[in-house]
């Protein structure tokens, strides 16, 4: 069994995810378990529930302050 987890706000894109995915590796991995979250809330959650072979994590980074604080230790992260 191999677990992604596609985290995205958008349905569409989620979708689009799977059959890539599902494209790329399907000849490998024969059973493929998507797991979806379309929000932080739910991705944290799966997160700390589940071991994830493969993550897409696309969730739009005004939307994930409103749920998340960021851990003062990894705040100065730079984006290059």
């Amino acid at each position: 069994m191999f677990s992604v987890l596609i985290a995205d706000d958008d349905y569409e894109d989620r979708e689009l995810l799977k059959l890539e995915i599902t494209r790329a590796l399907g000849p490998a991995e024969p059973d493929l378990r998507f797991y979806e979250a379309a929000s932080v809330r739910q991705a944290l959650h799966l997160l700390t529930t589940r071991i994830f072979d493969l993550m897409t994590l696309d969730i739009e980074f005004d939307r994930m302050t409103k749920e998340l604080t960021p851990c003062p230790r990894y705040s100065k992260i730079t984006r290059h």
